[in-house]
């Protein structure tokens, strides 16, 4: 029993007609890692853009304690943030240079989808 198989040819124009078929464009990695509400809640927290006034988050691989927490809001209170702006320019210590991160975003790139169920305070 053989089943029909298609010509080459006309697989090549079915590739064409399925976009599912296409090479996905890939994206800028912006996060060491797939970025997640938990992420999000480890660091519970958020910082403001200077420039265009919006809330960006800071995501952590791991819960932070209260003391990394403080140490972290100290460092954010005396830095003017904009978008696009890593964290690891901050003086932190060299652990929690390793924890948090936030995303490359733009002044133009609207508020994370994350930011909503975050519940941040």
């Amino acid at each position: 029993f053989s089943f029909w198989s298609p010509p080459a040819s006309l697989l090549s124009k079915i590739s064409l007609l399925r976009p599912i078929l296409k090479k996905r464009s890939s994206k800028q990695k912006t996060l060491p890692f797939h970025g997640k509400l938990q992420h999000v809640k480890n660091a519970n927290i958020t910082v403001e853009c200077e420039e265009c006034g919006m809330w960006r988050l800071v995501y952590a691989t791991k819960k932070l304690t209260k003391a990394q927490q403080k140490t972290l809001m100290s460092a954010l209170d005396g830095m003017s943030f904009s978008c696009g702006s890593p964290l690891q320019d901050l003086e932190m210590d060299h652990e929690l240079k390793d924890t948090v991160f936030v995303r490359n975003m733009n002044c133009c790139d609207p508020i994370e989808i994350l930011y909503y169920p975050a519940e941040n305070e």
